[in-house]
């Protein structure tokens, strides 16, 4: 006579079934990913991010106050050829950076206040394209902070009030403009704020 064969235990009931996934929120669905399809609502483009002046902002004011000292720097360059036009230049520019530069610093580069600055673009208003390329800038306030004791001290800069904008950078493919001057392929870069996705 075989061994009796015995039936399988019953399933525990005190434990409660795994309950379905929950459908994505109306927050997750706005977010706005790699290859999603987005159509330009305020056709403002990214230009730079940080402070109020640049470089290119003091140029001028530079080369009209240090030019002429600069050119005759140069020439007294024995090294470079007199018919070296290019290398002149260069050397010109490069000098010219470096005093714009040290005017920036010196005069907090015309604020202490990081934003993003755009350009309104009409061209590309209601176009329409896909995401290609995410990045992250920060804004906020530029500051010194003075931290000591008896014993030591020392001064810490950080950016207050940080804020972070997302930019997108988006290759438009249908651009409602008849006389858009451009190719119907471009890439541009635009704050995720003035876009709108599309489902």
């Amino acid at each position: 006579m075989g061994k009796k064969q015995s039936n399988p235990p019953p399933p525990d009931i005190s434990k409660k079934p795994s309950p379905p996934p929950a459908p994505p929120s109306k927050k997750e669905n706005n977010i706005i990913r790699v290859n999603d399809q987005v159509k330009i609502i305020h056709p403002y483009v990214f230009v730079r991010c940080g402070y109020p002046k640049t470089l290119d902002s003091v140029k001028d004011k530079v080369e009209k106050k240090y030019g002429d000292k600069i050119i005759n720097f140069i020439k007294s360059l024995n090294f470079i050829p007199s018919h070296d036009a290019y290398t002149k230049y260069q050397f010109f520019d490069d000098i010219c950076k470096v005093i714009q530069y040290r005017y920036l610093r010196d005069t907090n580069f015309g604020g202490n206040t990081r934003k993003v600055y755009t350009k309104y673009d009409f061209h590309i208003k209601n176009g329409i394209g896909i995401v290609k390329k995410i990045e992250y800038v920060k804004t906020g306030i530029y500051t010194n902070y003075y931290n000591g004791d008896e014993y030591e001290s020392w001064v810490s800069n950080y950016l207050e009030h940080q804020k972070t904008i997302k930019l997108l950078t988006v290759e438009i493919h249908d651009i409602n403009n008849k006389h858009y001057f451009y190719s119907r392929m471009m890439l541009v870069k635009i704050p995720s704020l003035f876009v709108e996705k599309l489902k």
